[in-house]
């Protein structure tokens, strides 16, 4: 028996003595597998010498491969590919190509072509769970396009997953590919969702619209009337039960107060010199450093004792109102376990407008108060100290507290936000903001933000109204959304299923005329990638139509090829090959006042509807090319043309050297009235020059 025993037990030593060989060579199989499918698929050739890897886990092993070559200017190639083969990550890198704004390049159909064949290439197991997303966002400053495909499940999108492909124009090659895919997350049944009308219903109960002040960030400006989302992005409707759902957070998370930095100046805020400080002090009746060293000393909220020194301040003036200015004082204790105090105040009136306390404590001392706790201390300080804003405030319930998530315990920060009423309406950007430390028992900041200016009830549409272009012209989708736990730091099981508004239209609705607004109130318009239906057979149909493929193009169906083209539209063609946002904008002032900063046309040019000579678009263009000083040196060019004065001698013969123009028979003909179509191949030849 004990021989038998004695056997057995030397069998088991045998066999576990193999296990870590074992390991160690499916370890090495799956390495060089990984390294030939990669070689395989892209071509990686022997001057790739330098080679280096690391292994990670999304769910599947992935093997994360860089080659690099010995050259000055090194190239690069980084592959991800996980244990079935499927590439998760791919990037080329070439320092030596440097590629300038050209239009004779690959097309975007024919890009996009290429980005299919990737994909099928290299996660050929994904392509069918891939659905495309045409965006309309090439540019001609972009040396690439950008695909972007979403994850399908149950025919529903997940956003969370998907593939990102970079295309290069210039080389027709993929040069970063980007596969997000979750293996562990699961997806309930997409056919038990409430419908849409329902959901619409739901979100207008549970979620809803709100009527809010808003201010762009201008010196200038005024307040003005928009419904926006009560809730922003932070909650949906769960697609299953139709109640209020959090899907995302803004949440800041502190790892351990003592390691907490904050920014001891105000964004909006100019920071003044000592010189200046004496001088505006000297000027105007500002409180001084001293006083307001007293003022935050004897407050009875922020309690700072003698063991803190005042440790640097500064006096900034405020950018949207240069009348007022704030001090910023900064205290700090040789006592650690003091930390600090950071306090503003108002250099005009003494009042104090924020404090923020940081105190550390040991990592393992737990929160001993909860919300409803901090929320009713947060309120009786407003009481007590600020009655006077009480009654025209309103508890913000979609602002999102401050946790503290280094334990798995109860949160030990809270932050409550109370935006401020002006005709019975919220004031977004003036508001009063409490922080509560829930392991000490006591406020560690305010933050106060009421601007001193005129409101205006101007007549709005009503909410109905408001609710119709939400969901005609925004609209509400069903998606999947990943479900996180951020206090366990831990995906949940299943993907939630949900009812949101769509993300890639703004959810701010002018109360004033409906119009859907971006956040700073430039009116949003949808882009149509409509194709023009009256150039067929044109002259110039191959160049307005390239022209259109990089976003150089009218917002419309027609073209309208042969009529005469005024400035305006000239030049809105125009700026869309030197600056894509300019172009964009529908203010033409912007428009015409980045042109006379750039040096490209002058202050008394400036005629939006003259009709263009072809003079008038070869000056732009030479202009925006900085050559102008070069142009006007008389006596150095050997013009081409017969019939240009001396003083456009030298706009016309660089622009016959581009090629941007060629004349006829050695004539330019320089005060021809231009055609759309021949403006749109002035431009074309300027972009291939």
């Amino acid at each position: 028996m004990k021989k038998g025993i004695a056997v057995i037990l030397s069998l088991v030593m045998m066999v576990l003595s193999f296990l870590p060989s074992i390991s160690i060579a499916q370890e090495n199989d799956g390495l060089q597998k990984a390294i030939l499918d990669a070689k395989n698929k892209f071509n990686i050739g022997d001057e790739f010498k330098n080679f280096e890897y690391y292994k990670s886990n999304n769910g599947k092993t992935i093997w994360n491969l860089n080659w690099t070559t010995d050259e000055k200017l090194s190239r690069r190639i980084a592959v991800s590919i996980d244990k079935d083969g499927n590439v998760t990550r791919y990037s080329k890198h070439d320092s030596k190509l440097n590629y300038e704004t050209n239009i004779n390049v690959i097309g975007k159909d024919e890009a996009k072509k290429v980005s299919d064949d990737f994909i099928k290439n290299v996660a050929p197991n994904f392509v069918g769970d891939l659905k495309y997303m045409d965006e309309d966002n090439s540019t001609i400053q972009s040396d690439s396009y950008y695909f972007n495909y979403v994850r399908l499940v149950n025919e529903v999108p997940f956003y969370d997953n998907g593939v990102r492909v970079v295309v290069n124009k210039n080389t027709k090659e993929v040069i970063d590919y980007n596969l997000n895919y979750d293996y562990n997350v699961k997806f309930k049944d997409a056919n038990k969702v409430i419908g849409l009308d329902k959901a619409k219903q739901k979100y207008t109960e549970e979620l809803g619209l709100k009527l809010v002040y808003r201010r762009e960030y201008d010196k200038d400006s005024k307040p003005y009337l928009v419904y926006t989302a009560k809730y922003g992005n932070s909650y949906a409707i769960d697609a299953l039960t139709g109640k209020k759902e959090k899907i995302d957070s803004n949440i800041i998370y502190y790892k351990n107060a003592k390691n907490d930095k904050i920014e001891t100046t105000n964004k909006e805020e100019v920071a003044l010199s000592e010189q200046e400080i004496k001088a505006i002090n000297e000027a105007s009746n500002l409180i001084s450093k001293e006083n307001a060293d007293k003022i935050s000393r004897e407050s009875k909220f922020i309690d700072i004792s003698s063991d803190y020194e005042l440790n640097n301040y500064s006096l900034n003036k405020n950018y949207l109102d240069s009348s007022k200015f704030t001090w910023y004082l900064n205290y700090i204790s040789n006592d650690k376990k003091l930390g600090s105090i950071h306090v503003s105040i108002d250099a005009v009136t003494g009042d104090i407008k924020g404090f923020n306390k940081y105190l550390p404590y040991e990592a393992e001392l737990e929160a001993k108060y909860n919300k409803d706790y901090a929320k009713k201390e947060a309120e009786k300080f407003l009481i007590e100290f600020y009655n006077d804003k009480k009654d025209n405030l309103k508890y913000d319930d979609s602002y999102d507290e401050f946790y503290d998530i280094q334990e798995n315990t109860k949160p030990k920060y809270y932050n409550f936000k109370f935006n401020r009423i002006v005709n019975g309406i919220e004031y977004e950007n003036n508001y009063i903001t409490i922080g509560y430390d829930a392991v000490q028992g006591s406020l560690n900041s305010l933050d106060i933000v009421w601007d001193d200016i005129e409101f205006k009830k101007p007549n709005v549409i009503d909410m109905n109204k408001a609710y119709n272009i939400l969901f005609n012209k925004i609209g509400l989708n069903l998606e999947y959304k990943k479900n996180y736990n951020y206090q366990n730091n831990k995906d949940e099981e299943y993907a939630k299923l949900i009812y949101t508004l769509d993300n890639s239209v703004p959810h701010n609705i002018n109360a004033t005329n409906g119009d859907i607004i971006y956040n700073d109130k430039r009116k949003y318009k949808k882009v149509e990638n409509v194709e023009y239906k009256d150039i067929n057979g044109h002259y110039a149909q191959s160049q307005i139509q390239k022209l259109r493929e990089f976003g150089i193009k009218f917002d419309s169906e027609f073209f309208k090829p042969d009529e005469k083209i005024t400035q305006s539209d000239f030049l809105k063609l125009y700026m869309k090959t030197i600056n894509a946002y300019y172009g964009e904008v529908e203010s033409m002032d912007n428009m015409y006042a980045y042109l006379i900063r750039e040096g490209i046309i002058s202050e008394k040019d400036v005629k939006p509807d003259k009709i263009m000579t072809k003079k008038d678009a070869l000056k732009i263009i030479i202009n925006g090319l900085k050559y102008e000083s070069v142009a006007n040196i008389k006596g150095i060019f050997n013009c081409p043309f017969e019939d240009v004065d001396s003083d456009f001698k030298g706009y016309a013969s660089i622009g016959y050297g581009f090629k941007i123009v060629s004349g006829y028979n050695g004539k330019l003909n320089p005060n021809e009235e231009l055609t759309r179509a021949n403006a749109a191949i002035m431009i074309y030849n300027y972009l291939n020059k």
